[in-house]
């Protein structure tokens, strides 16, 4: 058998990635020194209100390295074959986690891939490995077919602040500095080795959303795969960066909101798209 093992970061609720057989690890998040695990006990617009009313910027971390090892230990015993996929590695140190969870338990037949994205760039990369798992495929042809997708999986999103990622360390305070003294609204997207790259600074939120619709038209998107409209918390932006995507003939399939682990490091009335591209 092959299992499908992924963290929060790709936003599935439990319920569904148990409806696809996925399993999910829950990354933790801390407010104001309390943890949580992401998405129990606490649902989305929960976490954005108490994350903005929080003394300290919200944390995130991976998930007790005793739940992978023990999850590995128990594939091992059971003969199967595990396809992990994990936050990237230039944001996260999951990746480097999961995979030393995996040579702890012993389990030579663990795949650990590396999605080099956030949020629902990791559900591509889920859903390709629960529909080639269902079609049959072994666990080397779902490693290379990954490995294949991740570099043509795209995000582009404008954020209200750039202060979210310099504070949590996922972005260079300098830049981070400049968009915030500048009173302008930051256009970010996922650069080489999967980490977050400042493209542009606008000023004020419809150029930023001019910014990321001009961004995501330069690209073929592979319409085989769905396109994706995300926000954090309030969908205002969300949707008026839908239409504007529709009336460049962009075909969304549905706007999502984006968890607590990305959330954390985003901040409230950001707006983005991800989406498959038809090359790297």
């Amino acid at each position: 058998m092959i299992r499908i093992l992924v963290d929060s970061s790709c936003d599935y609720f439990q319920s569904e990635a148990a409806e696809i057989g996925v399993d999910l690890i829950p990354l933790v998040v801390t407010i104001d020194g309390v943890e949580c695990r992401d998405g129990i006990g606490l649902d989305r617009d929960e976490f954005y209100s108490l994350a903005e009313s929080a003394k300290e910027f919200p944390k995130t971390s991976v998930a007790p390295i005793a739940e992978y090892v023990k999850y590995f230990l128990e594939a091992k015993e059971a003969g199967d074959d595990v396809i992990a996929i994990t936050l990237s590695s230039g944001l996260s140190s999951t990746y480097e986690h999961v995979q030393s969870a995996a040579e702890l338990a012993g389990c030579d037949k663990a795949r650990v891939i590396d999605s080099l994205g956030a949020t629902y760039m990791v559900r591509f990369l889920v859903d390709e490995a629960v529909s080639l798992r269902d079609s049959g495929a072994d666990a080397a042809q779902i490693e290379e077919a990954l490995k294949d997708l991740r570099g043509k999986i795209q995000i582009a999103a404008g954020l209200d602040t750039l202060e979210y990622l310099a504070r949590g360390g996922r972005l260079n305070k300098a830049a981070a500095k400049v968009g915030d003294v500048a009173k302008v609204k930051p256009v970010i997207c996922f650069g080489e080795g999967g980490t977050v790259k400042l493209m542009k600074v606008a000023l004020g939120r419809k150029k930023a959303l001019d910014a990321v619709v001009k961004h995501v038209c330069s690209f073929d998107i592979d319409e085989r795969y769905p396109f994706h409209v995300l926000y954090s918390c309030g969908d205002e932006n969300a949707l008026k960066f839908k239409a504007r995507l529709e009336e460049a003939g962009v075909k969304v399939d549905d706007v999502l909101q984006i968890g607590s682990t990305i959330g954390a490091h985003i901040g409230p009335k950001a707006f983005g798209a991800t989406f498959v591209t038809k090359s790297c």
